[in-house]
């Protein structure tokens, strides 16, 4: 059974700390621990026993005083009658601010109910942004608690892992603290996969022996190396958690002999030179490795993180992984902002460079206040905060990190507002490509823009991919919203004209089209409106709007009687709002009179319902197996340049849709040319981002559906 930790020891571990501070503590210990005395953990410990072990770690990671007693009393305020006016009377406002973004209570709210789970994550991310130390304090929290997760039952244990994995790892990773990442994912691992956990957990000490003693030798052979050159380091062989073992392993598909190796080396020098120097003398001892030689000294990541990286082949192993660094920044890649919160009093390059990073946390979750819904919000956070990211640069060598799926269009708002609004191409390493590429780490991207003017209402098309940032997303859709009503009514006309234009629709789906009745919005103005203010796509009105008229030309929606898989007893009706088709996403919702109602996941008048609300009567529901999707053939007639490498161009712009071509016809006359092709599309939406992928191709001057008159006339 864990112990409570002593006031004495947590005041010992506190790095930097005054007479006057240390009582502080203490008064702080002894408040917590004395409100906390009833209560007890699920495993029957002393609730104070996680108190005190949450404030521990924090004084050992080089946190501050304040940082320090807001950890003993992270809890109060929720599980005890202390309230935050009382802590900032007695401690001060900081500290009180500290602790109400650690708390799981509404403090303006009367009865004092405790938040859910979403709108306290929401509060506590908000929290950080104005005061960084409040995440630090969450992380250690949830450190302890992930180290004593074994007391909850087993669901719980995986949910807790899951939403460390995909909110706490990654906003470790974006503050450098290395090593708190590494146990929270080693910890995490044993719950989401316990079985993966116990065989690398075997194998790896199963192989401990061996690559020990090839450690040993090829360590000794680089010391002999050095000793010549008369380079002074230290050589330490560093363990790979199990969790970086099982990424390679288990979501890569490569083995310990493709490179998933327990160990990797560390070298560690006074300075910069020495560490180019260190490297160069590897590569004269050992072969090194093609391609794996990363310079993040030059190219720092933006989580504090700066070293050399380079893998060798020696006789011994096929591959060794290597990292070069200074003892500095050893240090920093351990601690990340607590290394640089301590020092950043003494040294203004430090605090300039803390500043820096956590100017940049904060561009990264601005963009989330735009979202409607906790849930939404943290999706958003989750999304943009994800520590899979690329490193890409400007033709002057100005280097910018970004999602990994970001395209030109991120880029350039990553650059500017101004530059993503006035965005219209790019050319990356020397080519020239389209906005909706995907970027890759090491590319240099150069984009082109225009003088005035602003964004493409497709960017928002979600089913386009153009953009993928939250932040591009955000300055998009706040550039459409300063524009004037009727400007924006002007231009969502203009944009729904040239939609309906472009898939060339009937007189009857053209008046199905401006009758549409849109749960969101009062009248047809106020759609119009929303679409020229990119609060919802042209695309999505025409292609809802036909499809609930069921005069659509792609599949018909699936009768009742279609089987379903997970109804438990429910006589299931589809929902008319969203005609879920054969092969959708679905998900059932009971209704008030007990009915089962089959909705698409993405159906926009059930997702404007408040999320709470709504829970409790959502069930999960599938197509039956040997329920196939209709597919419906659909021509299409484009009118392009008669240029060399147009044909490929189409073809692999449809071939990227996944849309299948069951026909083609060309025809040239000079300078231009004509295609027909018929398409296989399983929905009207699909057939929209077809052709709207067809027309931004350089040389295509029409893109369109064709009618039973052109055909005819063709």
């Amino acid at each position: 059974m864990e112990k409570i930790v002593p006031a004495k020891t947590i005041i010992n571990a506190t790095k930097i700390a005054t007479p006057a501070q240390k009582r502080l503590i203490t008064k702080a210990y002894n408040i917590a621990e004395e409100a906390h005395r009833p209560q007890k953990r699920r495993s029957g410990e002393p609730y104070f026993v996680h108190v005190s072990a949450v404030a521990h770690i924090l004084a050992e990671i080089g946190m501050d005083t304040e940082t320090v007693i807001a950890g003993l009393l992270h809890d109060v305020v929720e599980d005890t009658p202390i309230t935050l006016p009382e802590i900032e009377q007695q401690f001060g406002a900081i500290i009180k601010q500290l602790v109400d973004g650690v708390t799981k209570i509404d403090d303006k709210t009367s009865n004092n109910q405790k938040m859910t789970e979403a709108q306290y994550l929401q509060k506590t991310v908000r929290a950080m942004t104005n005061d960084v130390r409040v995440i630090v304090i969450k992380l250690c929290d949830r450190l302890h608690n992930m180290r004593t997760l074994g007391a909850l039952k087993p669901h719980r244990q995986k949910e807790i892992s899951q939403e460390t994995l995909q909110l706490f790892t990654p906003l470790a990773a974006q503050l450098g603290m290395w090593e708190l990442k590494s146990e929270l994912e080693q910890l995490c691992l044993q719950y989401i996969n316990p079985i993966a956990h116990k065989e690398l957990t075997e194998r790896v000490k199963q192989q401990n022996t061996q690559y020990n003693t090839h450690f040993t030798h090829i360590m000794d052979q680089l010391t002999a190396v050095f000793n010549t050159a008369n380079l002074p380091l230290t050589i330490r062989p560093h363990k790979r958690n199990l969790y970086s073992l099982y990424k390679d392993e288990y979501q890569k598909d490569t083995t310990f002999s493709e490179g998933a190796y327990p160990f990797t080396l560390h070298i560690l020098v006074e300075t910069i030179p020495q560490c180019y120097e260190a490297m160069g003398i590897i590569h004269q001892a050992f072969r090194p490795l093609q391609g794996m030689m990363m310079d993040y000294i030059a190219l720092p990541k933006d989580t504090f993180y700066q070293s050399l990286h380079t893998s060798i082949e020696t006789p011994e192993l096929e591959q060794l992984r290597i990292q070069i660094r200074t003892y500095e920044m050893d240090y920093y890649a351990r601690l990340g902002l607590a290394g640089y919160w301590q020092n950043q009093h003494h040294n203004s390059e430090i605090r300039e460079q803390l500043d820096q990073r956590l100017q940049h946390l904060r561009d990264m979750i601005q963009p989330a206040e735009e979202a409607d819904s906790p849930e939404k919000y943290l999706e958003s956070v989750i999304h943009d905060i994800d520590e899979n990211r690329i490193y890409t640069k400007t033709p002057r060598g100005d280097y910018h990190d970004l999602p990994r799926g970001s395209t030109p269009i991120d880029f350039a708002y990553r650059i500017h507002t101004e530059v993503g609004d006035r965005c219209r191409g790019a050319r990356v390493n020397g080519k020239v490509v389209p906005l909706d590429y995907q970027l890759q780490s090491g590319d240099v991207v150069d984009i082109y823009t225009i003088t005035q003017g602003g964004p493409n209402l497709d960017w928002l098309d979600e089913s386009l991919n153009y953009v993928h940032t939250n932040r591009a997303k955000t300055a998009i859709r706040n550039w459409f919203r300063k524009r004037e009503k009727q400007e924006n009514i002007y231009e969502g006309r203009k944009a729904l004209d040239n939609k309906l234009k472009q898939l060339n629709v009937s007189d009857q789906e053209e008046t199905y089209v401006n009758n549409y009745k849109h749960p969101a919005y009062d009248n047809h103005d106020d759609l119009l409106e929303a679409i020229g203010g990119g609060k919802i796509t042209a695309s999505e009105i025409v292609t809802n709007a036909i499809e609930n008229a069921n005069v659509n030309p792609s599949r018909p929606a699936a009768p009742d009687n279609v089987p379903l898989v997970g109804v438990r007893g429910y006589t299931p009706k589809l929902a008319r709002c969203c005609k879920p088709q054969v092969g959708d996403d679905i998900v059932g919702y009971i209704t008030r009179n007990t009915k089962l109602s089959i909705h698409r996941q993405d159906c926009s008048v059930l997702n404007q319902r408040p999320a709470d609300s709504i829970q409790e009567r959502l069930l999960s529901v599938e197509w039956s197996t040997g329920t196939e999707a209709k597919v419906l053939v659909i021509p299409v007639e484009l009118s392009t340049q008669n240029r060399t490498g147009i044909m490929g161009e189409v073809g692999m712009a449809i071939a990227k849709e996944n849309v299948n071509m069951s026909d083609v016809h060309i025809t040239t006359q000079n300078a231009n040319a004509k295609f027909y092709i018929e398409l296989e599309v399983d929905t009207f939406a699909t057939l929209s981002r077809v052709l709207t992928k067809l027309a931004s191709i350089d040389g295509v001057n029409k893109a369109q559906r064709m009618t039973t008159e052109s055909q005819n006339g063709k």
